[in-house]
């Protein structure tokens, strides 16, 4: 497939510019179109009609994987890949369940950007993440696995990945300049949403459903 399109989208404009000059010396004929947010994406896709999407998961306004998600209602052909720095099982699979094609953590080689591209517009599935066993597995057996659903905010997610590493919410709150009383808050929020008890149970929560790994 001759790919003469491709709509990139990231709300940061470093991120953005640099994918874009990545994939233009990659693909040197193709047009690359740029989006900031999730609202924007579908406007640019209606108007230009992208051979793939190369979307961020977390941008402000409409994330990268509910503009994936109302796009692909509408056109279940449509070569998205989804960009995070998320490396989820969760996040991955229910990607794949809308009918994403492609996952990609942002902590991977760039040449894994422009294979990813390349596997997509041909039709296939890639995937770079360091849960692409369970990803394949999950295809392998007709997608018939419970898929846990994320309804946690790119901020929630933030706070989680660092509850996991043990840090205390006043270290949390440092490094995210938020209040000790706003961490707290969240953190009440995660074990309320989650069903738990307590911060233990809450990461018992998040590995056993593959939202950490």
């Amino acid at each position: 497939m001759s790919l003469k399109k491709i709509l990139i989208a990231d709300d940061h404009p470093l991120s953005r510019k640099g994918l874009a000059l990545l994939l233009k010396t990659s693909f040197p004929t193709t047009e690359i179109i740029e989006a900031c947010d999730g609202n924007e994406v579908i406007t640019q896709n209606n108007l230009h009609k992208p051979d793939v999407l190369l979307l961020a998961y977390s941008m402000p306004k409409m994330s990268g994987f509910d503009a994936a998600n109302i796009l692909l209602k509408e056109d279940r052909n449509l070569r998205i890949v989804l960009f995070t720095m998320f490396d989820t099982k969760a996040i991955a699979l229910n990607f794949l369940k809308i009918g994403g094609k492609g996952f990609i953590w942002k902590g991977s080689p760039t040449d894994h950007i422009i294979d990813g591209i390349r596997a997509v517009s041909l039709g296939e599935y890639y995937f770079s993440s360091e849960n692409e066993k369970d990803i394949v597995e999950w295809l392998e057996n007709g997608a018939i696995q419970k898929v846990p659903k994320v309804e946690f905010s790119t901020l929630e997610l933030s706070i989680i990945v660092k509850i996991s590493k043990g840090k205390t919410s006043k270290e949390i709150g440092a490094e995210l300049n938020l209040s000790l009383r706003t961490i707290e808050t969240y953190r009440y929020d995660l074990i309320r949403k989650a069903g738990v008890q307590n911060s233990m149970e809450l990461m018992v929560y998040f590995f056993r459903n593959g939202i950490l790994r």
